[in-house]
This record gives C-alpha cells, sequence and structure tokens, in this order.
C-alpha cells in the first residue's frame, strides 16, 4: 500500500512538472517579447534609442554604440526593467575625437546644489566673459572654494542663451538641494524652498524673467518644518 502511495505520488510530481514545463513553453515567447518591447520603451525615454536589444527568456542583451562609458552605464540602468534576469552589456564606447564630440552635443547647461551648499556648473557658454561672470556670481553666493567649475566655450548658443543662464543662477538662493537643467527651449528646476511663500516667489520671478522661447519646469517642494517650530 505504501508504495502504491509513493508511485502515485511520484506520478502526480511528474504530471505537474510536465503541465508546468508545457504552460512555461507556451508562455515563454510572449514574456520574451514583453521583456524586449520594455526595455526598448525604457531606452527610448531617455534618449538611447539607437541601443539595441537582444532578449533571450528573462535574459537580456544590450548592443550598440555611445559616446562616452556614462551614456553606457545609463544604459544599463535603464535597460533593468521589472522581470529581468540578467543583463549583458556590449555596448561599445565610440573613440570619437573630442572636438567632434563637443560640436555634436548640443547647448546644455546644469547647475546643482548639494546639501553641504557646495555648487556644480557643468554645460556650454558661448565666451569667457559670460563664464567668468557666472563664476563670479557663484563664487560670491557660494564662496569660490565651494564652486565646481566644469563649463566649457562652445560657439553658437542657442537664442537668449546668457539671459537664461542668469535666470537660472538667480534662480538658487531661496531653494535648497535645487538643481537647474536647461536644455534646447527647455527649463527644469527642481528643489526645496522653506515655505509656501518662498516657492510662489520663484515661480513668479521665473514668470516675469525665463525667456519667451524656453518653456519651464517647476517641481519645488517645502521642506518640512521641525517639531516644536511654528
Amino acid at each position: 500500500m505504501k508504495k502504491l502511495f509513493i508511485f502515485l505520488l511520484l506520478g502526480f510530481l511528474l504530471l505537474s512538472l510536465f503541465g508546468y514545463f508545457c504552460a512555461y513553453k507556451r508562455l515563454a515567447p510572449k514574456i520574451e517579447a514583453d521583456i524586449k518591447n520594455k526595455v526598448k520603451n525604457s531606452l527610448v525615454r531617455n534618449n538611447l534609442a539607437t541601443i539595441q536589444v537582444e532578449t533571450d527568456g528573462r535574459d537580456i542583451t544590450l548592443k550598440g554604440e555611445v559616446g562616452s562609458e556614462e551614456l553606457k552605464a545609463k544604459a544599463l540602468r535603464v535597460a533593468a526593467i521589472d522581470g529581468y534576469h540578467t543583463i549583458m552589456n556590449n555596448i561599445v564606447v565610440a573613440q570619437t575625437p573630442v572636438a567632434l564630440k563637443s560640436s555634436l552635443e548640443p547647448y546644455f547647461l546644469l547647475i546643482k546644489v548639494k546639501e553641504d551648499q557646495s555648487i556644480l556648473l557643468r554645460g556650454y557658454v558661448p565666451d569667457m566673459p559670460l563664464k567668468n561672470t557666472l563664476l563670479s556670481v557663484a563664487n560670491s553666493r557660494y564662496g569660490k572654494s565651494h564652486v565646481t567649475d566644469r563649463l566649457s566655450i562652445k560657439s553658437n548658443p542657442p537664442l537668449n542663451w546668457q539671459e537664461i543662464l542668469m535666470t537660472a543662477l538667480n534662480s538658487l538662493p531661496d531653494l535648497e538641494q535645487a538643481q537647474i537643467k536647461v536644455s534646447n527651449n527647455k527649463f527644469e528646476l527642481t528643489g526645496l524652498a522653506d515655505s509656501e511663500k518662498s516657492r510662489q516667489k520663484i515661480a513668479i520671478y521665473l514668470e516675469n524673467n525665463l525667456p519667451k522661447n524656453y518653456i519651464g519646469s517647476l517641481d519645488i517642494g517645502i521642506i518640512p518644518a521641525k517639531e516644536g517650530v511654528k
């Protein structure tokens, strides 16, 4: 009787495994296609549409060519969607001359204020006088030792570029952990204000001073009040 029970149990287990295998084989192509589409869509949303995607079950392989190690690492992060097992990053970093890279990269500006009140300026300015002006303003507000200069000189700036750079710097004094990104005609500002009044003040300032050819995007939170402080 015991042997019969064990035989029936083994038969049930084998039948269950066979059913699971058949179900998996039937669903595997759909799962694989779904993962591939999700990875492709994620890459497109992050301006990495040239990256090629191959899938084998839940395993992902990335191929293609990018201009920097930073973009290669970004592609790996972007491709890490829910449901994958492994990602093979076979993307190649192109050995493009620095001058050519600079000419192909769009005009942009990144200003980031960290928690320790140090500030990073990275991007392009059309000439040295404007660069010196921006650094002078940053040095006076944050202290020269707290300013990281990664600004480069590049000709043919977009319309109203000098105006947008000064507007960006003047948006920061009332914010903590602030970041500004300017690229093409988009102006994006994130950070924390100490009150709703300060947030409205910044919004009004940008509304009045942002060049008309730029689209503003604000994401400003309010710093939570400390306990015991009214």
